[in-house]
């Protein structure tokens, strides 16, 4: 998230431990998502919510796949 806005709620610790596991692409996928989100919303940088509603995306994406495949996350 170098370079990215995030609230101070943001705890990217926390965050890392939520996505053991998660390869680069996945990774950025996230971020992307909780961006998104942020824009759409009208906000100029990422909150909890935004993180949280994009792990929920990426994770099911993960949980359709039966395993990681960072390429089906970009159709």
């Amino acid at each position: 998230s170098k370079g990215i806005p995030t609230d101070k709620e943001v705890n990217l610790q926390q965050v890392s431990k939520q996505t053991k596991g998660f390869s680069g692409a996945e990774l950025k996928a996230l971020i992307m998502e909780a961006g998104l989100n942020a824009i759409s919303n009208n906000r100029n940088s990422i909150s909890r919510k935004d993180i949280n509603l994009a792990l929920e995306i990426i994770n099911e994406n993960r949980l359709d796949l039966g395993k990681s495949n960072p390429e089906a996350l970009y159709g």
